[in-house]
């Protein structure tokens, strides 16, 4: 799943911010890791692509306790749109997997995002 035993602990000791009680955006928040559909790290996700993105912070809320996840867009300043379906845990207490499908341009790790 991950590049390398560095990346995984990287990653997996990321918190999980949740800013989703009090708001329903975030504006200017980084990609920390981006993954394809297998859950295999990749460089970027492109135009049509999908896969998973792990936000520093994130208002989407995770599929527990019955409820569904959040769904809604991810957007860049260069034009990148982004479809957010669903939301994982990439670990128990972990931080969240974004699942996204590309719509336009590409989203890389260090990629800013609202």
């Amino acid at each position: 799943m991950f590049a390398s035993e560095d990346d995984r602990s990287v990653i997996l000791a990321a918190p999980d911010i949740f800013e989703g009680y009090t708001a329903t955006h975030v504006d200017d928040t980084r990609v920390l890791a981006v993954f394809d559909d297998t859950r295999q790290s990749v460089e970027a996700l492109r135009t049509s692509t999908s896969g998973y993105v792990v936000l520093a912070e994130t208002p989407f809320y995770l599929e527990a306790g019955g409820q569904v996840s959040d769904t809604g867009a991810l957007t860049t300043a260069s034009g990148m749109t982004a479809t957010v379906d669903a939301v994982a845990r990439l670990a128990p207490g972990g931080p969240r997997a974004h699942h996204v499908s590309v719509a336009q341009g590409q989203l890389k790790a260090g990629d800013v995002v609202t």
